[in-house]
């Protein structure tokens, strides 16, 4: 079968490769026969194009008169224009003037309305700054009296802030005290609630362990070895099967050969008919390609003779004599009957546009032909009477030589007598005619006699095709009865295989069900021994932390004592500096009222005195304007400007008939400019069908060469010998018949079904493959176990870390909030059971407030509630520098004060570098840095060494 294959795929390969040359050569002949249009298209185009070229000649000439015509109707125009500038000019003169009178004297009635009403309003200004000269002595008064009162408020304050200070620092002692104990006794109750989780998971998993152990399934060991029996037993009988079906293999081979032998001799009979059939389809195409004349098939179509025969398919010559008879006739072999002399006639009233030959019927007329001369005629044979007698009208005079004559024999030919060899060549008693084959006309009558004969043939054959195609259908009838017993024998051998393989698969899984009880077992025993050892020292870890919790009770109570005093001490000293602040606040309010209303009196003075200024100024100059207008409404005249006006316009009526004149010449200027503008558009439009045409035909041609192309770049991949190709050709094939050939071989390929040729290496390859991946299994349960090992040893680390970090920020963070807030409790609760997915919740009670949601804190307290969680974590690893940008900002002073108390303990081991617009903030560093821009789009860095600037303050103070 695997042969068979090879065949048919060698010899589809074969017919596609024909096909691939036959598609070239017709390509290459259909671009051949387009760049010949695209030739003849490309001259039409030129000789449209000299036309066109000449009728620009003519239109430029006009062109250049309508410019000139255009300039002196530009220059008329450009007169009119100057002249009605002029008129306009003298008329927009004359009614300035008018209007400037008018103008004038409505300013000379404002300006007296505007001088009395400034005289008013001086008198009204004048009342009004003696009575804010008088208010403003009583301001000066009040403001001494409230800046004596600042003064004194401001020496008490610092008394009240020294005291409140002092209590404020005793409290958050106290706190602070109280907040390490409380947080020392909530990580010792942590430590007991994280044991008793522990414990009672420890407990949870070693009961999931003990019902895991119950529950696991043991294997039937009987079991296993009945599947082992049912193998063996399926073996037998599939090793009895195969025996079979080898017998019938055997049987297969010579079956096959008389198939082959039957397809053979078919494939041969269709070769031989395809190849008839493709040579005659081939020279039927030649001759109708000999009569495909564009330029003559409408005037036949006119006169209804497009479907009459051609003179050359009507008659018969006689072999080896048609080159001769095609050299006398040449265009007369295409002549077409036309019936009757009077129609013959009337085809001389209406020529036709290309060479075209017709006859009639005539009467036949006795010609004595020369003795020993065998006439051309008589190579012939016709049927029709009409055509009989027409052919020995036009080859009267034409005899048949075998060779070329010689001198004597040409010079005693009667006047007008021919004769014509075998090749063409026609020798009369003066002259030589050589004959040389025309591409239209070549062949014709030979091709006539071997599309008859062809046809005869084709006839013949198909008998033999009949006869062979019953001869195969015997034999594959017979190979089909065999290839079925086959593959019903294949098919009961392939359910044996798999009912072998079912078996082997069920005890390999009884087997590995064995194997992972026994390992499943052995992990259970190991686990359920580690949680007995991690039960005892979590015990003892507990016992610990119990002792340890009531030392701090009893230290907490001591504390909780003192803190309570300091409270109310710290109490009494805020309420009395609130009280100071307030009494300062009120004092330095009523000081900046006195010093607004006092600046509101001297600002009002002086804007009174403006006032008073500005209206003096206005009258003067009113009275100044008012006599310049006098004056110039006495100048304002226009009598001479009239008398001027009159003269333009005479002028300009003057100016309208030259340039009416100038416009009637140019427009008959473009009326002849207009004409010779179609003429050019209607010449233009003949170019353009012609360059579509020409592209036309280039695409046509382009795809054509393309065409060829691929299909010669197909037979080159292929690597075919276009050599050998041709000369198979030469018998004439079809592309249809070759790819119908194609077809049949490749529905023959596909009958054949799947052919497998490398079974055994196939199953040496899966083979190969089962062991190496039962070896990668091996290696991926073992890396398995040792991954679950090391997850769980990771997990219990990771535990104890956490946890450990957590209770460290914890203390931290109680710490540390208390002395930002000056008292009050935080803490960070765990929200979950197991640790390594529980979240974390901050608990944070500012002093004088209840424990309720972060979002009823302020924006300060937010702020130091995030500081101090913020700094607890810093704690837990230290780092050399800390950057804070801005994190004072919603911070009032107080907190503000505490913020840089904390950051004052914690510089003594981190460098700071903050950002900060607050002063109180700024005032704590060593070092200052800013950014300030004195000039527009310029940036300066500024920076001040603060213990320096101190310095050099007290040198200058020395």
């Amino acid at each position: 079968m695997a042969l068979q294959y090879k065949e048919l795929q060698g010899d589809m390969q074969h017919k596609q490769q024909l096909l691939w040359l036959l598609r070239k050569i017709e390509a290459d002949n259909e671009a051949q026969r387009h760049a010949r249009d695209v030739e003849r298209s490309a001259n039409e185009l030129e000789a449209e194009t000299a036309r066109l070229r000449e009728i620009e000649k003519r239109l430029e000439l006009v062109r250049s008169e309508h410019y000139a015509a255009g300039d002196v109707l530009s220059s008329a125009q450009g007169e009119l224009y100057a002249a009605n500038t002029e008129v306009q000019r003298l008329e927009t003169e004359i009614r300035y003037i008018s209007e400037s009178r008018v103008r004038l004297e409505n300013q000379i009635a404002q300006l007296s309305a505007q001088t009395g009403h400034w005289q008013q309003q001086a008198s009204e200004l004048s009342a009004a700054l003696a009575m804010w000269q008088e208010r403003r002595g009583g301001a000066g008064q009040r403001l001494q009296q409230a800046q004596a009162q600042v003064a004194a408020e401001s020496t008490r304050l610092p008394e009240a802030d020294q005291a409140f200070h002092a209590a404020q620092s005793g409290l958050a002692a106290e706190r602070a005290a109280l907040a390490q104990t409380e947080q020392a006794l909530k990580i010792e109750q942590t430590h007991i609630d994280h044991s008793d989780r522990t414990l009672q998971g420890l407990v949870l998993r070693q009961e999931r362990l003990l019902a895991e152990h119950e529950g696991l399934a043991r294997p039937d060991a009987a079991e296993i070895d009945e599947q082992q029996r049912r193998i063996a037993e399926l073996a037998g009988e599939l090793a009895r099967k195969d025996a079979q079906l080898a017998a019938q293999l055997e049987q297969l081979p010579d079956l096959e050969s008389a198939r082959r032998a039957a397809q053979e001799k078919l494939d041969a009979q269709l070769r031989e008919q395809a190849g008839l059939e493709s040579r005659l389809a081939t020279l039927k195409q030649v001759q109708d390609q000999v009569e495909s004349n564009a330029q003559i098939h409408e005037w036949l179509i006119k006169h209804r003779l497009q479907a009459l025969p051609r003179l050359w398919q009507r008659v018969r010559v006689e072999a080896g004599w048609e080159t001769a008879i095609e050299a006398v006739l040449r265009e007369k072999l295409h002549a077409l009957e036309v019936g009757q002399p009077e129609s013959l006639q009337r085809l001389l009233e209406d020529v036709p546009p290309a060479k075209l030959s017709a006859f009639a019927a005539a009467a036949p007329m006795q010609d004595a032909a020369l003795e020993g001369m065998r006439p051309l005629a008589s190579l012939l044979q016709i049927q029709d009477e009409a055509v009989r007698v027409v052919m020995h009208d036009w080859l009267h005079g034409v005899y048949a030589v075998e060779s070329t004559p010689g001198l004597e024999q040409r010079q005693a030919l009667p006047p007008g007598t021919i004769l014509v060899n075998r090749e063409g060549h026609q020798f009369s008693r003066c002259a030589v005619s050589f004959h040389a084959p025309d591409p239209a006309d070549t062949g014709i009558l030979a091709r006539q006699r071997e599309i008859e004969d062809l046809s005869a043939q084709l006839g013949q054959r198909e008998d033999a095709l009949r006869q062979a195609r019953t001869e195969q259908h015997v034999v594959e009838a017979a190979l089909g009865g065999h290839n079925q017993r086959l593959a019903s024998m294949r098919q009961e051998a392939a359910l044996l295989k798999q009912q072998v393989h079912e078996q082997q698969m069920e005890s390999l899984r009884l087997s590995q069900g064995m194997e992972r009880f026994q390992e499943r077992s052995r992990q259970i025993q190991q686990e359920l021994d580690e949680i007995s050892r991690q039960q005892e020292a979590e015990g003892a870890r507990r016992t610990t932390a119990e002792a340890s919790l009531a030392d701090h009770r009893q230290v907490m109570d001591a504390v909780a004592v003192q803190v309570q005093a300091a409270e109310q001490a710290h109490k009494l000293a805020e309420e009395a500096l609130n009280a100071q602040r307030e009494a300062l606040q009120r004092a330095e309010h009523e000081a900046q009222q006195s010093v607004f209303y006092e600046k509101e009196c001297s600002s009002k003075i002086n804007e009174i005195q403006t006032s008073i200024h500005v209206i003096l100024e206005q009258s003067e100059g009113a009275a100044r304007q008012l006599e310049q207008l006098r004056t110039e409404l006495a100048g304002q005249q226009d009598e001479d400007l009239r008398q001027q006006l009159q003269v333009r316009l005479e002028q300009r009526v003057q100016r309208e008939q030259a340039l009416a004149a100038a416009r009637t010449r140019q427009e008959e200027l473009s009326l002849g400019l207009r004409s010779i503008e179609e003429e050019r558009l209607a010449c233009e439009q003949k170019l353009e069908p012609l360059r579509n045409r020409i592209n036309e035909l280039r695409l046509k041609e382009q795809a054509a060469r393309l065409n060829r192309d691929q299909f010669a770049g197909q037979l080159t991949e292929a690597g075919a010998d276009e050599e050998a190709l041709v000369a198979a050709l030469e018998k004439g094939m079809r592309p249809n018949a070759l790819q119908t050939e194609i077809n049949r071989l490749a529905q023959a390929i596909s009958d054949l079904g799947a052919v497998n040729m490398a079974a055994l290496e196939e199953l040496q390859a899966s083979r190969e493959r089962k062991s190496f991946l039962d070896a990668q299994a091996a290696d991926l349960g073992m890396a398995l176990e040792t991954l679950e090992a090391a997850i769980r040893r990771i997990d219990r680390e990771t535990r104890e870390m956490l946890q450990q970090t957590f209770d460290t920020v914890n203390g931290h963070f109680g710490q540390m909030f208390p002395s930002l807030f000056g008292g009050g409790e935080a803490r960070l609760l765990m929200t979950g059971d197991e640790i390594l997915d529980a979240g974390v919740q901050v608990i944070a009670q500012p002093p004088g407030k209840k424990t309720s949601t972060i979002h009823l804190l302020s924006g300060g307290e937010k702020a130091l509630t995030a500081l101090a969680l913020v700094f607890s974590m810093f704690q837990l690893n230290p780092a050399p520098f800390c950057l804070l940008d801005e994190v004072d900002a919603p911070l009032d002073d107080p907190n503000t004060e505490r913020f840089c108390d904390l950051v004052k303990r914690m510089s003594a081991d981190t460098q700071f570098l903050y950002i900060s617009h607050n002063k109180i903030t700024m005032e704590m560093a060593a070092q200052l840095v800013g950014v300030t821009m004195q000039e527009s789009g310029v940036s300066r860095v500024v920076a001040v060494d603060i213990e320096e600037a101190l310095r050099m303050k007290e040198e200058l103070a020395a």
